[in-house]
Parts: C-alpha cells; structure tokens; sequence
C-alpha cells in the first residue's frame, strides 16, 4: 500500500511540475543584450519627464523618442564591446 502511494505521489506530483514557465512569471520588455551591456564610469542615465496627463501626449512621446534617439546613436554612453578599466 505504501509503494502504491508513494507511486501515485509521484505521478501526480509529475503533472503539476512542467518544464514551461508559469504564465504569472515577469519577462522583461527587451532582449538580455541590453542586460549585458557594460555602462562605463561616469555614465549617467537620463532624467525622463513622466507624462502627467496635461499637454499633448504626441509632443510628449515625440521629445522621449528624439531624447532616446540622440543617446541611442552616441557609443560614448553605453558600449556594446566590453572593454577593461583604464
């Protein structure tokens, strides 16, 4: 009786457990590249002003974007070779 319990414990305990992640789990919105990328010493991250509600959305996305793109475009801030502290 003991064996056939612990057979049926096993069993069950074998459905329950998958190898696919449980969908409530957090995946970030960007490849682990972006994860990896060394910031150098004297990086600073960008002050973004958050929306408020007030004014217009567009204008509002549209300086995000241009303020992302002049950073996204200089290798000065953030190098994708990682290179050894001088």
């Amino acid at each position: 009786v003991g064996q056939l319990k612990e057979l049926l414990k096993k069993a069950i305990k074998g459905q329950f457990e998958s190898v696919d992640p449980p969908l409530y789990t957090y995946s970030k919105p960007y490849t682990q590249m972006i994860d990896r990328l060394r910031k150098l010493k004297n990086y600073q991250p960008l002050k973004f002003q958050q929306f408020d509600g007030k004014g217009n959305p567009h204008q509002h996305i549209a300086h995000f974007v241009e303020t992302y793109n002049s950073v996204g475009i200089s290798r000065d801030l953030v190098s994708p070779y990682p290179r050894p502290d001088r």
